[in-house]
């Protein structure tokens, strides 16, 4: 080849491209890739698919991507067995060095997709990224044991299984997924370089276009900047526990009437938080792709995180905001 050195070829798959955190991580890594060294492909299934998800920011940016038909978020039996002849045709005509798999359902029908691949070529590598064991979440007992069990089972093929905090770690040793040496830790973190939030003062005011104006209509710079603000930024799914958020506002303001609290976000479980909030306490703020983080970041004194599913999720009911000079 000109005595170029071949490309290595990483092909990801996640489930879905709706923008969240998985998203994140896959849209970073993908786009940091040196394209000299590395060939990069990403798959992924329809939830959340279009112009401003996942696949559609990756392609313009010139990111090779696949649009997969059949992988979806919920179990489903027919769909998730045509996602793995969908995922075994792909791996065949793509022939990558490392399948680096993304979120639960991906890394499990994934992993069944690759087995073949894996047994015929040893130098083949499986690589799964978690954010959150699905057998963590408050959902029924049932799936609880079926998510274990398929995290068991196909962990087998997978050369590392990557989690974002030592908690979830050690959960994962301890029910079996897999043993000590294949599950590492990697924690998330940001680029300071590029955050561009804004100021704090400045930060609180610009949250008049996200606080019902029946709290804070024609309310003054000085006044923003003397509130006390709780806020949470997420998508808005079941997982994320905001319903434990909007229900904590509720009852802090009995005791803190002049608090604020605010939830940027997007996603299926809008309606019922909404639905939640009768009386307006708590400002909503409907959210864009997460690429950056939001500019208002810095403006409460308290950020609420009541995750179901991240062995972090204690530690981030209620968090001071500081940033590290």
């Amino acid at each position: 080849m000109n005595g170029q050195p071949q490309k290595k070829k990483i092909f990801f798959v996640i489930t879905q491209s709706e923008f969240g955190g998985a998203q994140h991580y896959v849209w970073e890594v993908a786009r940091s890739l040196n394209p000299a060294v590395y060939d990069v492909t990403v798959a992924a299934g329809p939830e959340g698919d279009g112009e401003l998800g996942l696949l559609g920011q990756l392609q313009k940016i010139g990111v090779k991507t696949h649009h997969l038909k059949y992988l979806k978020r919920a179990i489903n039996p027919v769909f998730d067995f045509l996602a793995i002849s969908e995922l075994k045709k792909l791996i065949a005509a793509e022939k990558p060095d490392v399948l680096f798999l993304n979120s639960t359902k991906a890394g499990v029908l994934g992993a069944l997709a690759a087995k073949k691949f894996k047994i015929q070529n040893s130098k083949f590598k499986i690589l799964y990224r978690i954010g959150g064991w699905a057998f963590n979440e408050d959902i029924a007992g049932w799936k609880k044991k079926l998510y274990l069990f398929l995290e068991k089972y196909t962990a087998r093929w997978k050369d590392l299984i990557i989690v974002n905090s030592e908690a979830d770690r050690k959960i994962g040793i301890a029910s079996g997924v897999a043993s000590p040496g294949k599950i590492i830790t990697i924690y998330n973190g940001l680029d300071w370089q590029n955050v561009k939030f804004l100021a704090r003062d400045e930060a609180r005011f610009s949250l008049r276009t996200i606080i019902p104006s029946s709290i804070a209509k024609n309310q003054t710079a000085d006044w923003w900047v003397s509130r006390k603000i709780v806020g949470s930024i997420a998508n808005l799914y079941e997982t994320k526990g905001l319903r434990y958020f909007v229900e904590a506002a509720a009852l802090a303001r009995k005791s803190f009437p002049e608090a604020l609290f605010f939830v940027i976000g997007e996603g299926r479980q809008r309606r019922e938080l909404v639905e939640a909030d009768p009386d307006q306490h708590l400002g909503q703020q409907p959210g864009e792709p997460l690429l950056q983080p939001h500019r208002p970041g810095m403006a409460p004194g308290l950020v609420g995180q009541p995750l179901l599913e991240h062995g972090i999720g204690a530690a981030h009911v209620c968090l001071p905001v500081e940033r590290a000079e």
